[in-house]
């Protein structure tokens, strides 16, 4: 049975990452019901997760080993023109359309995620924005403004409240990653492979 779920996996994964504004690394993960689609760009890293029902609808780059739990969605800041005088919101230049022109199609509004972070459940990151490497975002957050990096951000709109690693422990946990072998596996989170040991059989 894990073979099969390892192969539809496969497929809707293979499906996902052939459309040509996107580029990739090796052992991503996308889950079901995701939408993803950018007016220039998609660029995702070694070991990236999306998981299902996230929503990748603007100009982004997502770094190695980082995630996305259910439901995050990544969104640009200047998708629609809603300052146009005369022009009803309906009706206003989308960042969709062909012919969009101005300030509201611009290849530098991304979201720019670093290696190793963690986004959690239903949170939303604005274009503009850099998560910085090994950052924490809690469930439920609103990340308008760029974070620092190991830092634990929460809210809306988020805000730092605590630390993933002490200043002493930053070092060695980036060494252990650069020296480390990592191996995602589509049969399941526990067939993943740390150091050439499958995961259920790490000891803590």
């Amino acid at each position: 049975m894990t073979y099969l779920l390892a192969f539809i996996r496969y497929l809707r994964i293979k499906i996902a990452l052939s459309k040509k504004y996107i580029t990739h690394g090796d052992g991503i993960f996308i889950g079901r019901n995701v939408s993803i689609w950018a007016p220039h760009h998609i660029r995702l890293g070694n070991h990236v997760t999306i998981s299902s029902d996230c929503h990748v609808v603007a100009n982004c780059t997502i770094g190695d080993y980082s995630g996305l739990s259910s439901r995050v969605s990544l969104l640009g800041r200047l998708d629609h023109d809603y300052k146009t005088v005369g022009v009803p919101f309906r009706f206003a230049q989308y960042v969709g359309s062909r012919n969009m022109k101005g300030t509201y199609l611009q290849e530098v509004d991304e979201v720019t995620i670093e290696e190793d972070v963690w986004v959690g459940h239903q949170s939303i990151i604005l274009t503009g924005v850099k998560v910085r490497r090994g950052t924490v975002v809690a469930a439920g957050s609103v990340v308008v403004h760029d974070t620092e990096p190991y830092s634990i951000i929460a809210g809306v709109p988020a805000k730092k409240v605590g630390m993933r690693f002490t200043n002493e422990q930053i070092p060695i946990h980036e060494k252990k990653i650069a020296e480390g072998k990592f191996k995602h596996s589509l049969r399941g989170f526990d067939y993943d492979l740390i150091n050439s040991v499958r995961r259920s059989r790490q000891i803590s």
